[in-house]
């Protein structure tokens, strides 16, 4: 099977949203793919920071789907979103939006295939921001499961669909506005991806 990262496809012509609003540390990362141990104060406020065409989805600083394309998303057989209400004005026409929700991904599959996948380990210099850098990633199926979508362990900020997933939403949605980052699992010979 072949999986994507979903990520949103913005352009000089689509709005962008503020990093929302100042809430408590606990709700500064909407990537660690666990529930929260508080309750989330709803509807979330966002605010268009730059105007154009809203986009169906956007992967930060909040994640957030139009209503539609998350119910899109759990027809298809996704069960692990927990979703919140959102508000977003355009301050530069007045519009509110009610049709958005924030999405908690819960779980996240260390999925990567160290063994094949070409990377190098990156020097923090002692900033604290070390890791690895991938040229190429090559998934193992066999942790991933039956999973539809998560959040890749190794690389929390990749939201990973399977092609059923990616497909359900094309049907539905123009992929203009989004953008399929291949991930392949272990026995596909035809990946060449650079700059991850």
């Amino acid at each position: 099977m072949a999986y994507y990262a979903l990520k949103n496809y913005l352009t000089t012509k689509t709005a962008i949203l503020d990093r929302g609003p100042g809430l408590e540390s606990p709700f500064t990362n909407w990537i660690r793919a666990v529930p929260w141990s508080i309750p989330v104060p709803t509807p979330l406020q966002l605010v268009v920071e730059e105007n154009g065409k809203l986009l169906p989805f956007y992967e930060n600083p909040i994640p957030v789907m139009k209503a539609s394309l998350l119910e899109t998303i759990r027809e298809a057989g996704v069960d692990n979103i927990v979703d919140y209400a959102v508000e977003i004005t355009n301050p530069f026409d007045g519009k509110i939006y009610n049709d958005y929700r924030a999405i908690n991904i819960i779980g996240a599959i260390e999925a990567i295939d160290e063994n094949l996948s070409d990377g190098e380990e990156l020097d923090d210099s002692g900033s604290g921001l070390g890791g690895k850098f991938y040229d190429e990633i090559i998934l193992d199926e066999s942790k991933i499961k039956d999973q539809l979508l998560f959040r890749l362990a190794e690389k929390l900020s990749f939201i990973v669909i399977s092609d059923s997933i990616r497909n359900a939403i094309i049907e539905k949605f123009s992929d203009e506005s989004f953008y399929f980052k291949p991930l392949f699992e272990e026995d596909d010979d035809d990946y060449d991806e650079d700059d991850w």
